[in-house]
């Protein structure tokens, strides 16, 4: 199988869905940490594998710093949040990967 997505963009659209669906998560760059137990965070993978896929923009809503470019400081918040899923979030391709990944614990 291959997956493809934009950049770290299936590391900045994990920690949001975990903070998003339940656990607290955190974007360390080359891994999400996830703070809760082990069977918590499957059973998120698992929601994320098989839930409706949110909107990217409301899960971008809660994001708390989404300042990257140069004039992201004149958007109000209704643009910042589309901005901010355009550029960082990848739902799709992530999805994919957590499918995957989810079907390996199923072997």
């Amino acid at each position: 199988m291959v997956f493809t997505w934009k950049g770290d963009g299936a590391n900045d659209t994990l920690e949001v869905w975990f903070n998003y669906i339940g656990p607290i998560a955190q974007n360390e760059g080359a891994q999400v940490r996830v703070v809760a137990p082990e069977p918590d965070t499957m059973a998120a993978l698992r929601r994320i594998a098989s839930d409706p896929i949110p909107d990217p923009i409301t899960l971008a809503a809660p994001v708390k710093n989404k300042l990257s470019e140069k004039y992201d400081w004149m958007l109000d918040e209704s643009l910042m949040n589309a901005e901010y899923a355009s550029r960082k979030l990848d739902v799709n391709g992530t999805r994919a990967l957590v499918q995957a990944l989810v079907s390996l614990e199923r072997q």
